[in-house]
């Protein structure tokens, strides 16, 4: 529904999202020419599909063997897997649709990826942590991680500035459509 939203403001309001667009796809133009982030392609292998599902194994593996139930970890191995395919089913129709602003449909795996595996972590791990200057440490390094990432991509020209607040959103939505169905279940 906030991704329904989101495309309904952009196509309202498409010259003010191009104009942000266009914005820091100028701006981060300019830091690319400087020649003097090297970080950023090693974020952006970090956080593709290949690097996150090994993530999501080791997070998995940790679970379960935490828990003691593999109904966990295949739970969490399911989310990012869904999620992966239901990036690939939104770009393919947006791609079929020949919509007209494709940097906003278009959602972009490494923030999708990434803000499912913060989530993850946020509400399965941080609760079992009981210092509470690691629960806060490990909230400031997955929101930093995060930063990164969409500094990454905005870097790379991977994508626009719309399209990763559209991934952002699925993300939040299917991670909630995920938890209802996991708190259904009783796991």
């Amino acid at each position: 529904m906030l991704y329904i939203i989101l495309l309904l403001l952009v196509y309202l309001k498409a010259p003010y999202f191009r104009s942000i667009d266009m914005s820091l796809q100028q701006f981060m133009l300019t830091v690319r020419s400087s020649g003097q982030n090297q970080i950023y392609p090693i974020v952006s292998f970090f956080s593709n599909i290949v690097s996150t599902s090994v993530l999501i194994i080791i997070i998995a593996v940790a679970i379960w063997q935490y828990f003691q139930r593999i109904i966990n970890a295949v739970w969490v191995i399911f989310v990012h897997l869904s999620s992966v395919m239901l990036t690939l089913l939104i770009n393919w129709l947006s791609q079929e649709l020949h919509l007209k602003y494709p940097g906003l449909v278009l959602i972009n795996d490494h923030i999708l990826a990434t803000v499912i595996i913060i989530l993850i972590v946020l509400t399965i791990i941080l609760p079992i942590l009981v210092d509470q200057e690691v629960q806060l440490l490990t909230i400031l390094l997955a929101f930093l991680w995060l930063g990164l990432v969409i500094t990454a991509q905005l870097y790379s020209g991977g994508s626009s500035f719309t399209g990763m607040l559209a991934s952002s959103l699925v993300a939040l939505v299917w991670w909630e459509i995920m938890r209802i169905i996991y708190f259904a279940c009783d796991f």
